[in-house]
């Protein structure tokens, strides 16, 4: 979700709605970066073994929106419990200036629209071509048995899953075509002369 739409105070220490600033951010990330491991990991585990058994680990369409559906479900549960007792007890104010500092981080906010459209649209994808063609149909087609079809609530997360991954390389892509090449100081909203 674009944080955009939680105005931002003046100052830290007036920021309002500073729970559900950071609580969205830190699921919106942890979601894509679920999305993304489960994905690679897959990825990588079909090219690794690919060569010993080819059908073990099948690449489809079906099979990428599974595990990075899983992924996304799986660290966006875990991170957001472990949110949980990382921010227990600490003051409104800490809140309030973690919120503020990514409400005026221009980079993090194009982050978020990039990968806030890529989520609409991969599920939208995903959830027309379900609709259009049956989703069965579709696993069937790329050898699964019927009774593996994947569960439906995967085809949209699936799809979100994948289309964040998208929006985050397509934000990527956009910072270095502008010339302005995205690092990680920028997202972390450092001052350009501290070196990491």
């Amino acid at each position: 979700m674009s944080l955009e739409v939680f105005p931002q105070a003046e100052y830290a220490e007036d920021q309002r709605f500073a729970r559900p600033i950071l609580t969205i951010h830190v699921l919106h990330r942890a979601f894509t970066t679920g999305a993304i491991l489960g994905t690679v990991g897959y990825l990588g585990a079909a090219v690794l073994f690919r060569t010993r058994s080819p059908n073990r680990f099948p690449v489809n369409l079906i099979r990428i929106t599974r595990v990075a559906a899983t992924g996304a479900v799986a660290s966006t549960a875990f991170t957001g419990l472990g949110l949980i007792p990382r921010m227990y007890g600490l003051e409104e104010i800490e809140w309030q200036d973690r919120s503020w500092r990514l409400l005026a981080n221009e980079g993090q906010n194009r982050v978020d629209r990039w990968s806030l459209f890529g989520i609409l649209l991969g599920s939208g994808y995903m959830l027309g071509l379900s609709r259009r063609r049956g989703w069965t149909s579709i696993a069937m087609k790329h050898g699964m048995k019927s009774t593996d079809s994947i569960s439906k609530w995967r085809i949209p997360v699936g799809g979100a899953a994948l289309g964040s991954i998208g929006g985050v390389v397509g934000y990527l892509t956009e910072s270095n075509l502008k010339g302005k090449p995205a690092s990680v100081g920028d997202a972390a909203g450092l001052p350009k002369d501290v070196k990491l």
